[in-house]
């Protein structure tokens, strides 16, 4: 990640702002292999899959993130601040998925051994804040605020081996 901000002089005017550019990136594979038992308990919790078989995943998942941000302070008086904020996020996420059933599907399944797909969803959140305080006493602040915040989606590089690999359980 990346972080490059610039931010005023405090105390030197009744108003001081920081604002700024964030940049963060993430990669990361994953390989999850399971191995299924002869037991009959586990044959019912896993439908189809047959005793003994193996399920291989491989899952490569890439995040990009971009942020521009910015806030303000008003120091209205030497008591009273009125503070607003902005962020605009813009994240995009890529998930590549194969995964290797081993021949462990049932005759008729609609899961085929060998499948791939990939996904690649794109989120755009702005968040806002904004805060009035009040030092009444040096040791006393009464404040009220109001905020709106995001978070980014998420992707699933673990779906069930029961299901079919197809963006709909993948995010």
């Amino acid at each position: 990640s990346q972080e490059l901000r610039i931010s005023s002089p405090k105390d030197e005017g009744p108003i001081d702002y920081t604002a700024g550019l964030y940049y963060f990136w993430q990669g990361q594979k994953t390989n999850q292999y399971s191995e299924y038992s002869n037991d009959p308990a586990g044959l019912i919790a896993f439908g189809p899959l047959l005793p003994g078989k193996t399920q291989l995943v491989k899952a490569r998942l890439r995040t990009h993130s971009y942020a521009a941000f910015a806030q303000a302070n008003w120091h209205i008086q030497d008591d009273l601040t009125l503070t607003v904020g902005v962020r605009n996020t813009l994240e995009q996420k890529t998930l590549a998925l194969y995964r290797d059933l081993g021949h462990t599907t049932a005759p008729g399944s609609l899961v085929p051994n060998l499948d791939s797909t990939g996904v690649s969803p794109k989120n755009n959140n702005v968040s806002w804040t904004a805060a009035l305080a009040w030092q009444v006493e040096p040791d006393i602040n009464l404040y009220t605020s109001y905020a709106h915040g995001a978070k980014a989606g998420a992707t699933n590089n673990a779906p069930p081996p029961s299901i079919p690999l197809a963006r709909a359980p993948l995010v």
